[in-house]
């Protein structure tokens, strides 16, 4: 018996017993798990092979997605450069914009600059124009007036001017519409308001009964509000006339008169008052009235009296109050005449003491009809008045 055929007669146990007799490491296999091992095998190759055929097909339906990804990444981007691009574009026009504003703006704050000066040029011209023409009628309003000598009366009408500049003014209405402006910002709305209400009653209750004239006193925020025919009281800081409180004239026949402004209201109201006053008895400076002379040597001279109601007064020694506003006093017809008596008033408070005569700080002027010559009565300073001769004055 060959020993192929002797291993094949034994038995499995005999088989192992032999082997591990022999000194050899037996491993027995099941036939199930071998089979079920190679099953396993086969079914594992299976699903790999599926695997890779379906993964396949996912990696490349990732990769077409991939792509067309790349391709809408690639088209976003040149849009954002176009978009970015644009924006940049914008901020420079912006940009440009901003410095053409700019330059307009210095441009335009130039223009106005210099327009300003342009304006303040010719406000200074027609300052020194206007000065000038007060300057002339300063020395005295009445140097127009030619009068005629009047008969030797009481001395209370007016003597009318003869030359053709006169006859050209307009008459004075029955009642006079004046405007009360301040030009300077201290001037409160409030205070004017109180000045021209005790303005108002001053002429309506006090001057009008005396003088025979009236007015109605309205207070206007600006001189360019001021309507055509009202005859405008200004109040500014520099009048033109240094060391003069108030002045009143006219300029194309229409009265005006100016006040020094003064931080002290009593001031600034009785100046204001005297200058009304004035403007409102004698408008245009021409209102001339027989008389004796004040000069004691020249009483047997006939003169031509310059009609000024609150000049003679001088300060405010004789002045009065109204709603506790201060004006002032003015004299009567009385004053420039000759009757006499304890019955007479001379000026409406009474402090003028007789005709002609002139209180300290006051003065009154007149001039000669036989020489034309200007004298002047003034109290200025001392102790009693002082007479100057100022001379042929011609227009």
């Amino acid at each position: 018996m060959t020993k192929e055929e002797i291993l094949k007669s034994l038995t499995k146990e005999e088989l192992v017993k032999l082997l591990q007799d022999r000194g050899d490491t037996v491993y027995i296999a099941d036939r199930d798990l071998v089979r079920f091992a190679k099953f396993a095998v086969t079914l594992l190759a299976f699903f790999t092979v599926a695997s890779a055929f379906f993964f396949g097909f996912d990696m490349k339906k990732a990769s077409e997605e991939a792509r067309k990804a790349a391709d809408s990444a690639k088209l976003s981007q040149s849009a954002t450069k176009g978009s970015h691009d644009e924006l940049v574009k914008i901020n420079e026009q912006i940009k440009s914009a901003k410095e053409k504003l700019a330059q307009d703006r210095l441009s335009l704050d130039q223009a106005i600059a210099d327009a300003k000066r342009a304006i303040q040029v010719r406000i200074e011209e027609v300052g020194d124009a206007l000065r000038r023409i007060l300057d002339d009628e300063k020395r005295i309003a009445a140097i127009r007036a030619k009068a005629e000598q009047l008969p030797d009366t009481a001395g209370i009408g007016p003597i009318v001017a003869s030359t053709s500049s006169e006859k050209s003014k307009p008459a004075v209405p029955l009642t006079v519409h004046v405007a009360l402006v301040s030009e300077v910002d201290a001037v409160q709305p409030n205070d004017l308001a109180r000045l021209a209400s005790a303005l108002q009653k001053q002429v309506s209750r006090d001057l009008q009964p005396i003088w025979n004239v009236n007015a109605t006193i309205q207070v206007f925020k600006a001189i360019q509000d001021v309507p055509a025919g009202f005859w405008p009281t200004i109040i500014k800081k520099d009048i033109g006339f240094p060391g003069a409180l108030g002045i009143h004239f006219d300029q194309d026949g229409k009265p005006y008169s100016l006040v020094t402004y003064s931080k002290d209201f009593d001031e600034l109201s009785l100046t204001a008052s005297h200058e009304l006053m004035g403007m409102l008895v004698n408008p245009f400076g021409d209102r001339l009235i027989a008389a004796p002379s004040p000069r004691p040597e020249d009483q047997e001279k006939r003169v031509s009296i310059l009609v000024e109601v609150a000049s003679p007064l001088g300060g405010g020694s004789s002045a009065y109050t109204i709603d506790g506003v201060k004006v002032s006093d003015f004299v009567t017809p009385a004053f420039f005449g000759s009757p006499r008596g304890n019955g007479v008033r001379y000026s409406f408070t009474g402090a003028a003491k007789g005709p002609l005569s002139i209180a300290k700080g006051g003065f009154l002027s007149w001039k000669e009809v036989e020489t034309s010559v200007w004298w002047q009565m003034t109290w200025f300073d001392g102790d009693r008045p002082a007479f100057r001769s100022l001379g042929k004055l011609t227009e």
